[in-house]
């Protein structure tokens, strides 16, 4: 998914890999997944913004998102709201975004599967983004408590 983004990055002449995925991952958690742990979700574009001020990152990442990388559409009729076009996407990159939230932290971790299991169907209704929680843990070295 990483060599994705940074393939249609690189065409594009982007900013700088990391400043992309970084705020690939605050928009993919914050627009999409955050709420329901599920993908397709839409997210308050304001909310997205501050959340990358938040993390000392340029707002014009998500123009760059949006208009020339082309994973992130502002939904017809609500400009207010944003969605991943992709849900494997959405689901790495927000995956990517807890993992580096939680690492070396159980209580995190704990605070974290805990809000899992309380969402509706669960884990079968959010097994996608478990999922990819699990391959980017197992990817990059990283390991969720039981």
């Amino acid at each position: 998914m990483l060599q994705y983004l940074i393939s249609i990055n690189e065409a594009a002449g982007g900013p700088p890999n990391p400043q992309v995925h970084q705020a690939a991952q605050i928009i993919a958690w914050h627009c999409c997944l955050r709420s329901t742990f599920k993908p397709r979700q839409v997210g308050d574009k304001h909310l997205v913004q501050k959340a990358l001020r938040d993390a000392n990152l340029n707002e014009d990442l998500l123009d760059h998102l949006r208009e020339r990388l082309k994973i992130i559409r502002t939904v017809p009729r609500e400009e207010r709201f944003l969605q991943i076009l992709l849900d494997p996407l959405a689901e790495y990159l927000a995956a990517l975004h807890v993992r580096t939230h939680c690492a070396g932290d159980d209580s995190r971790w704990q605070e974290f599967l805990s809000e899992a299991d309380s969402k509706p169907d669960a884990p079968a209704a959010i097994r996608g983004f478990m999922t990819a929680l699990r391959v980017c843990c197992v990817a990059h070295g990283s390991s969720v408590p039981s």
